[in-house]
């Protein structure tokens, strides 16, 4: 749990970060990375790659660019992040719950099963302590019983 608390709370600050780096832009930067970004698409230019030009703009953000100094100041795309960290704080939360749930639930689960299981087992004890305790008793008796008859036996001859 602590270890999801850094993560969200990294993924926070670099959010913030973003932000705040591109409220703290000046033209000048937007003007040269604007000029960076001319040169790139320029059709005469032999380094631009597809690739390249795909990862600067793209249709997902409505044709904007894709740096984040210039998505960073857009209130929109604040917008978007604000709630996409919302959504993912609150579905670690909800992830959280339910694993304490599932623990709680499994926990109560295996209490209930050793309670069965060791009051069965006590039935099962006393059972055979019962049985035990009478196989005893009998034959207590019938050795009280034999003695008795051989005292009496014993006492007929002396007479």
């Amino acid at each position: 749990q602590k270890m999801r608390e850094n993560v969200l709370k990294s993924q926070q600050s670099s959010v913030e970060k973003l932000v705040g780096n591109a409220s703290s832009t000046t033209t000048t930067n937007i003007l040269t990375t604007k000029l960076s970004l001319k040169r790139r698409n320029h059709p005469n230019n032999a380094s631009t790659d597809a690739g390249e030009s795909n990862k600067i703009r793209h249709v997902s953000l409505g044709n904007r660019i894709s740096d984040p100094v210039h998505m960073g100041g857009d209130s929109l795309i604040r917008s978007l992040i604000q709630n996409q960290t919302d959504e993912w704080s609150t579905l670690i939360k909800r992830i959280e719950i339910e694993q304490f749930e599932q623990r709680k639930l499994h926990t109560k689960e295996e209490y209930e099963l050793l309670r069965r299981i060791l009051t069965e087992r006590q039935k099962q004890q006393q059972l055979a302590l019962k049985s035990r305790f009478e196989m005893e008793n009998r034959e207590l008796k019938q050795a009280q019983t034999k003695k008795s008859m051989e005292d009496i036996r014993a006492v007929q001859q002396d007479k």
